[in-house]
C-alpha cells in the first residue's frame, strides 16, 4: 500500500536527507546504501528500525562503549573469492581479517548484552562469528600484511637462505671496504 504520492519525496527533498546521511558514511558501500534509503511503509518494520536506532543512540549519548564499526570495504575481495583459481594479495586478506574481527567483536558485545540491545540483536540473526577465518589468515599473514615465513616450510627455507646470503654478502662487502681503506684507496669513516 502506497502512503504517499510520487512527487512527495521530491517535495520534502528526501534526496537531501540521503546526501546528509551519505556524508557521514565512512565506506563506499555505506555511501551507496545511504543513497538507496527510502521511506518505510510497513509500520512493524518501521517500529523495529526506530527501536534499533534508539538503542544505538542511547549508547552514544551515555558515552558508553560500543565496538568500533569501521573497516575497509572488501567487496572486491569477496567477488574474487567466488571465482575459482583467483588469488588475493596479502593486504586483501588483511581487509577480510579486519572486517571479521570487527563483526566478531560486535556479535560478542550484543550477545553479552541481550537485554540491553534486543532490537539491534535482531540485525545479527543471520550473521555468525568467523574466528576460523581470522585464525587461518593470522597463521599466514602478519600484522603488517606480509606473508609470514612460517606460512610454509619451503618459504621459511627460502627466506633463511636469502638472509644467510645477505649476511655473507654484507660481510664480504665490509671486508672489501676495509681492505681498500688499508691500501689507502678509500677514505672516510
Amino acid at each position: 500500500m502506497k502512503l504517499f504520492g510520487d512527487d512527495t519525496l521530491a517535495l520534502f527533498e528526501f534526496d537531501r536527507v540521503q546526501e546528509r546521511v551519505e556524508h557521514h558514511c565512512r565506506s563506499a558501500s555505506g555511501k551507496r546504501k545511504a543513497l538507496e534509503l527510502a521511506p518505510i511503509a510497513d509500520r512493524d518494520f518501521l517500529t523495529l528500525v526506530l527501536k534499533q536506532v534508539d538503542e544505538f543512540k542511547q549508547t552514544l549519548f551515555q558515552q558508553g562503549y560500543f565496538p568500533d564499526l569501521t573497516f575497509e570495504d572488501f567487496e572486491e575481495e569477496s567477488q574474487l573469492l567466488l571465482i575459482s583459481g583467483s588469488m588475493l594479495l596479502e593486504v586483501q586478506f588483511s581487509r577480510i581479517r579486519s572486517a571479521s574481527m570487527t563483526v566478531n567483536a560486535i556479535l560478542k558485545f550484543l550477545n553479552d548484552r541481550k537485554a540491553s540491545y534486543p532490537s539491534l540483536l535482531r540485525i545479527t540473526e543471520t550473521v555468525y562469528t568467523t574466528q576460523d577465518i581470522v585464525k587461518a589468515i593470522d597463521s599466514i599473514i602478519d600484522a603488517h600484511s606480509q606473508v609470514k615465513s612460517s606460512a610454509s616450510p619451503i618459504l621459511q627455507d627460502i627466506r633463511n637462505s636469502l638472509s644467510s646470503k645477505r649476511r655473507e654478502a654484507d660481510k664480504r662487502f665490509r671486508s672489501f671496504i676495509l681492505d681498500l681503506k688499508k691500501k689507502g684507496w678509500l677514505q672516510g669513516k
